[in-house]
């Protein structure tokens, strides 16, 4: 290290809170081993714990500290999560282990809605496979619909017996956050610069105050730990996403191609958020008018403002249920208050439909272009042009706008951001399938 070379008063912190996101990976790394889970989980219990020593021995270089650190002390007391963890370290150190049980979780997800998708936790031991659990699944829950749109969600997770209501790297991870959110107030209390976490791959910027003060890959982890299987041919699913990033020869192409600059567009200030959906969808309007198709297209917003955008694959129906709690993960990580969905749609006529059935499933489907915007305190807004086809040529009708329609496809968004699902989207549902249940029977 150079003379001139900074080095931040709180370095022995910092290090130290360090471990602990390092032990926690180590923790992720060993799940299916409970031995070396069981000691990475113990040694990081102890690691979080000694980050509030080390700085409790740097008080003379922060300012009012007792002032500010007894806040914070009432603030942690206060929280039931962390006065587990000081009773975990104690016991730890003064009796032993703590007592974790190993389970399989087991979900049946074949709607956007978790209350909609049932589960069942069985001790890890008494696991006895897949198929297993399949034939167990009642009938009652393993209807047709089910069976071809739904998908089986297997997870190991490791719970302590003392703190039940959490999967215990789940718990893990909300600590550090809330370890990591002192630590950076400390800097504060400093009057040192906030640090920023960047994507080594990606280059992308999170703001840790968005995500509970956690690192961005300790959010969603749990896919990490699932095994999702399609009900209806028993294949592992995998999702697909790809990030896409608008370089400058990006730009230059694009706007070679569409005769517009996208980036200016999506970069635009937006007093209300129709005009917001308005502007994107006349963008990707001309995008398909020049190209014929449009691939699915997730955009991330704060405010009206883009903060990043994905391409998404929805091969089968299991594929979006699954996706679209995924996309939900990266809002979190990204601080987004405000998402779009862009895609092409397979259309038909509600009355033309039987129970369960979708617009997929008839010969006499339409296409249309989509648009679907939802934020955290808005309705959600909906815009479609149906796709005409005539011969080799193609063109799009007039654009219709909805606005406080039903959007259950973004249900896991309305989930992480604590927004309720209105009850008129509930009543909506409830109106179809009793419409479609009595077309179906018999007269």
């Amino acid at each position: 290290m150079g003379d001139n070379e900074y080095k931040c008063p709180l370095e022995t912190v910092d290090k130290r809170l360090e471990d602990a996101h390092r032990l926690w990976h180590h923790a992720q790394d060993q799940y299916f081993d409970p031995e070396e889970f069981r000691r990475s989980v113990q040694n990081l219990i102890q690691t979080l714990r000694t980050v509030t020593f080390i700085l409790q021995k740097n008080k003379s270089i922060i300012p009012d500290f007792d002032n500010w650190y007894e806040r914070w002390q009432s603030k942690m007391k206060a929280d039931p999560l962390m006065r587990w963890m000081v009773e975990a370290r104690n016991k730890i150190e003064k009796q032993g282990d703590l007592e974790s049980k190993s389970f399989v979780r087991a979900e049946v997800i074949a709607s956007y809605l978790d209350d909609e998708c049932p589960y069942m936790e069985i001790p890890s031991e008494l696991f006895s496979g897949i198929q297993a659990i399949i034939k167990s699944i009642p009938k009652t829950i393993l209807t047709d619909y089910v069976r071809k749109h739904g998908a089986l969600r297997i997870q190991r997770r490791w719970v302590e017996n003392s703190l039940p209501k959490y999967e215990l790297l789940e718990a893990m991870a909300i600590a550090y956050g809330k370890i990591s959110e002192l630590v950076h107030d400390a800097h504060k209390q400093l009057g040192l610069t906030q640090k920023i976490t960047i994507e080594c791959e990606t280059g992308k910027i999170f703001a840790l105050s968005d995500m509970s003060y956690r690192m961005p890959c300790m959010i969603g982890h749990e896919d990490i730990q699932s095994l999702i299987i399609s009900l209806d041919d028993g294949k592992e699913l995998f999702l697909k996403k790809e990030a896409l990033n608008t370089s400058p020869i990006d730009r230059e192409e694009l706007m070679t191609r569409y005769e517009f600059d996208p980036a200016k567009i999506m970069g635009r200030d937006y007093s209300t958020t129709e005009e917001l959906a308005g502007a994107y969808f006349d963008m990707i309007k001309r995008v398909f008018t020049r190209d014929g198709h449009h691939r699915a297209l997730m955009f991330y917003l704060k405010g009206t403002h883009l903060v990043d955008m994905t391409f998404v694959e929805f091969g089968s129906s299991q594929e979006k249920y699954i996706m679209m709690r995924a996309l939900s993960q990266e809002a979190i990580k990204l601080g987004a208050d405000g998402a779009i969905l862009v895609s092409e749609a397979w259309t038909a006529n509600p009355s033309a439909l039987k129970r369960d059935q979708r617009p997929s499933e008839l010969a006499t489907r339409g296409e249309a272009l989509t648009l679907t915007l939802v934020t955290k305190v808005d309705d959600s807004i909906q815009m479609q042009a149906d796709i005409i086809r005539e011969g080799d040529k193609i063109k799009l009708g007039d654009t219709k706008q909805h606005k406080g329609g039903a959007a259950f496809t973004f249900a896991p968004f309305y989930r992480v951001w604590n927004k309720i699902i209105p009850d008129k989207w509930l009543k909506l549902e409830e109106q179809l399938c009793s419409e479609a249940l009595n077309k179906d029977s018999p007269r």
